[in-house]
């Protein structure tokens, strides 16, 4: 979806917001490209109360992760 997103509808910046303690989340974003931008503290309203998110993007002009182009097919 990333791919489609970036090259064939040409979306410049893609935003992921993951709780912190989702380390899977956040490996599996990494692992695609997406680079860590830093914590909004109290970003999201989640049941009673308000967590924390850390933020990630990857940007259409970012460059290749281990060895291959992120919008690459």
């Amino acid at each position: 979806m990333t791919t489609w997103a970036l090259r064939d509808l040409g979306v410049p910046r893609l935003r992921l917001s993951i709780e912190p303690w989702n380390t899977a989340s956040a490996r599996i974003a990494e692992d695609i490209g997406f680079r860590r931008e830093g914590l909004r503290r109290g970003r999201q309203q989640v049941g009673d109360e308000r967590r924390d998110m850390a933020m990630y993007a990857l940007l259409n002009s970012d460059g290749p992760v281990n060895g291959r182009a992120v919008t690459a097919c």
